[in-house]
């Protein structure tokens, strides 16, 4: 049953990767996380941890205004 799997696996694989463009890129994983709950059950799970960041990081962007005087860059809030 496992090279079943592996087979359609690899070939829905190369199915997706060639209607990739240029411009795009395509990660092809098996990590889906099992739950989205950060408090929940599942919150220690890698791929639990990495879906967060993916999902959450996006929503929190301050574009750059200036270095202050001691050179650090400051957040155009």
């Amino acid at each position: 049953m496992r090279s079943v799997s592996t087979i359609i696996g690899l070939a829905l694989a190369a199915t997706v990767a060639f209607g990739a463009s240029a411009k795009e890129a395509l990660i092809l994983t098996a990590d889906v996380p099992p739950g989205l709950d950060y408090d929940g059950p599942t919150a220690a799970s890698p791929a639990t941890q990495t879906g967060l960041a993916n999902l959450l990081e996006p929503l929190v962007y301050y574009p750059f205004s200036h270095n202050n005087s001691e050179g650090v860059r400051v957040l155009d809030f």
